[in-house]
């Protein structure tokens, strides 16, 4: 993990004791009277309700059954570097504007909601505790490192460069991470998963959509797919035991490997498991799996001292990764951008296309010559697809 942060914020509350509504009338300071209709500086049991512009001057501790409410067309940005504290129950912060911060706690039973029109950005941690809740159904962006402990509910866009889950994480929309990891419970109910690496050794289940990872994926916990859903591993992928534990893995879709498959524990399933690299098997291989590496022996595996029921087939229709297929490497730059912005590691790149995160299409460009401009776009986070090139991965794209 990238650093992570648990931090305890001091906040001197003025004005009167007893719980009010405080509404801002105007841009401004967050610590400044005249920004709100109380003319006074909100307690941090107060509900407050933000129309304008604030900026957030000050490090900030909403408790006791306060709320914040960041309307649309309303934004709450930090001026300097602050962060914001949400503790107790029945304590929320909602946005269905902007909000940017450089650290945000959730702990204590609060609660934090997105809405399909809000927009978090923080800029270092968020750390979600045991017994606090957070729900995305906008975007939460920028995030540098991501803990949950309680329960986290991704129903939009999540951008982060490290997530870790030991709580309940259930996904329904889209994720795009440096690193995910999860010791607790994580569904995947819908939607996708980008990352360099995925690891679970909680428990894991993938109903709907796919993970794709740019690096390796392993499993020492119980990890089940469904059929129908994808797991595109470009790294290695590993299930087995651990020194404290044993792992399950029940594969009933399809599994693509582009490098190294090993399996050193359980694993059953009706799926599919395509291998270009080597695989390595010291389990016990049951169900009607069909697993698929071009290169090896009868058993389904170049290297295997473990049992394979009967029942498993090899390459049975056949497999869609190939040991002669090749991943084109390539990526972007600048990433964020506003304007132009240069492909790296192709060349000769006739068309692109870019999806949104609702999977239309917001641009089709020809005649790109390696360079394309997106100063026509929204802000916001999109793929980049190359046309014609099959074996090229879509990047993602941010634009400022």
């Amino acid at each position: 993990m990238k650093k992570l942060y648990y931090f305890f914020l001091l906040c001197v509350p003025m004005g009167a004791s007893a719980q009010v509504t405080i509404t801002s009338v105007q841009n401004g300071n967050a610590s400044s009277p005249l920004t709100w209709d109380c003319f006074c500086f909100p307690s941090t049991d107060d509900n407050i309700i933000i129309n304008h512009n604030v900026a957030m001057d000050v490090d900030w501790l909403v408790n006791n059954g306060g709320s914040i409410t960041v309307n649309s067309g309303g934004s709450l940005l930090q001026n300097g570097t602050h962060a914001l504290a949400i503790d107790g129950g029945g304590t929320e912060l909602n946005v269905n504007g902007q909000f940017k911060m450089q650290n945000l706690s959730v702990t204590g039973g609060a609660a934090v909601q997105t809405s399909a029109t809000g927009t978090i950005r923080i800029v270092e941690g968020i750390y979600v505790g045991n017994t606090a809740s957070y729900t995305n159904a906008g975007s939460t962006l920028e995030v540098d490192s991501l803990l949950t402990e309680g329960v986290f509910q991704q129903n939009g866009i999540l951008m982060a460069g490290d997530v870790l889950n030991t709580g309940d994480f259930n996904l329904a929309g889209e994720m795009m991470a440096d690193s995910v990891g999860n010791t607790g419970t994580m569904t995947f109910s819908s939607g996708y998963t980008y990352c360099t690496a995925f690891g679970t050794s909680g428990t894991a289940t993938l109903s709907s959509g796919f993970i794709h990872t740019d690096g390796n994926m392993y499993n020492s916990g119980d990890f089940t797919t469904a059929s129908g859903t994808l797991l595109e591993c470009i790294g290695s992928f590993y299930s087995g035991d651990t020194i404290l534990g044993t792992a399950l893995l029940d594969m009933n879709g399809l599994l693509t490997v582009a490098t190294d498959l090993y399996f050193s524990e359980d694993v059953q399933g009706s799926g599919d498991i395509c291998v270009s690299g080597d695989s390595y098997n010291a389990a016990a291989v049951i169900g009607t799996l069909d697993i698929c590496d071009p290169s090896a022996s009868m058993s389904g595996f170049d290297f295997n001292m473990g049992t394979v029921a009967g029942t498993i087939t090899n390459c049975s229709p056949g497999c869609s990764v190939s040991v002669d297929e090749e991943i084109i490497s390539w990526n972007i730059a600048p990433n964020p951008a506003n304007e132009k912005i240069k492909l790296i590691g192709v060349s000769d790149v006739k068309q692109i296309q870019i999806i949104d995160i609702s999977g239309s299409t917001a641009a089709f460009i020809d005649n790109v010559n390696n360079t394309f401009d997106v100063s026509g776009l929204q802000g916001g986070a999109y793929f980049v697809i190359l046309v014609g090139a099959k074996n090229a991965l879509p990047v993602r794209l941010i634009v400022n």
